[in-house]
């Protein structure tokens, strides 16, 4: 998987930082439902958004500062909206 921004399974993924960190916000139905930071190796992904009242819900390192490869960054990728995606299910309700 590239760096860049892409949609996949209803969601958005923008790319807002290339590097230092590497930063995406997350988009479903032009809300933002996630964000995820890649910074001195540690990917965090946070729910749904960076702001104070967010939940961090995936959490991986991924070596020195950055992804070691575009496939680490695929699997990460996957597993951040996958993490996310399951915020969204538990938490749409009544929305």
């Amino acid at each position: 998987m590239k760096k860049e921004s892409f949609q996949e399974n209803g969601y958005d993924v923008r790319l807002t930082c290339e590097s230092h960190p590497e930063q995406y916000d997350v988009l479903r139905k032009s809300r933002n439902v996630g964000y995820i930071r890649l910074r001195h190796g540690v990917l965090h992904v946070w729910c749904p958004d960076a702001g104070l009242d967010s939940e961090c819900v995936y959490l991986a390192e991924t070596g020195y500062g950055e992804f070691d490869d575009d496939e680490s960054r695929g699997f990460h990728m996957r597993k951040a909206l996958k993490a996310i995606d399951d915020w969204y299910c538990k938490n749409r309700r009544g929305k």
